[in-house]
């Protein structure tokens, strides 16, 4: 009695491994293929509409870089060329971040980066007012480090700005990127060459300084650049 029900046991165990598993796999995968069919048919434009380039009426062409989550410039575009570490041309990428890749960039987006290109000589003057006053612990918080050094210990790598002009020479625009109605204008700069300087712009004004990707709001909002 014992020996069979043993019996009965192993050979359900082997029934289970070597059949019913593989089973239960192929039907998993026919259904997820199924979905996915199914999905395809109800959106048959979807893949040609991801292709297809997106165009600014200021900029040009955009593709989207899902590297990026974005819609990237397609040839990049002069932007704040006073700018002028490393002797840059002026030329940065331009990315417009979309929740998906079917999806094209917001008007209110598309109004924002045309303001940033149409005032970019009153943007750039009024990133560095609030830069210099930042670097020199003056009026808004940006919680940096650099709020709390000298400014010859802030360029103690280089040689020190003595004016917001001279300020200009250590910094280079190599990435605008825009999410909704936020911009964030992203340097390379002699004193944060680790971690970049980020700059954040609400079309109205600087509200944020910090590093690259990481920017906080200042505490008290910036008055730079207002249009």
């Amino acid at each position: 009695m014992l020996h069979d029900i043993l019996h009965n046991q192993i050979a359900l165990a082997y029934l289970f491994a070597y059949f019913i598993l593989p089973l239960a796999g192929i039907i998993l995968i026919a259904i997820i293929v199924w979905v996915f069919k199914f999905i395809s048919k109800k959106n048959p434009n979807q893949v040609e509409k991801v292709r297809e380039p997106y165009t600014h009426p200021v900029v040009g062409k955009f593709h989207y870089d899902i590297d990026f989550d974005s819609w990237l410039s397609c040839d990049g575009f002069p932007l704040l060329q006073t700018f002028v570490w490393r002797k840059n041309s002026g030329v940065c990428n331009i990315l417009i971040h979309t929740e998906d890749m079917i999806v094209t960039p917001e008007q209110k987006t598309e109004y924002l980066l045309t303001k940033i290109v149409q005032n970019q000589q009153q943007i750039g003057e009024g990133i560095i007012n609030v830069l210099w006053d930042n670097l020199n612990n003056i009026g808004l918080d940006s919680g940096m480090w650099w709020q709390e050094e000298a400014l010859e210990s802030i360029f103690k790598e280089t040689t020190t700005p003595q004016s917001k002009e001279e300020l200009k020479k250590h910094l280079h625009l190599y990435e605008l990127f825009l999410h909704g109605a936020i911009a964030e204008f992203r340097f390379r700069a002699t004193f944060e060459d680790e971690h970049g300087l980020g700059v954040l712009y609400d079309g109205k004004s600087i509200i944020g300084v910090g590093y690259v990707n990481e920017v906080r709001l200042f505490k008290r909002r910036g008055l730079g650049c207002k249009k």
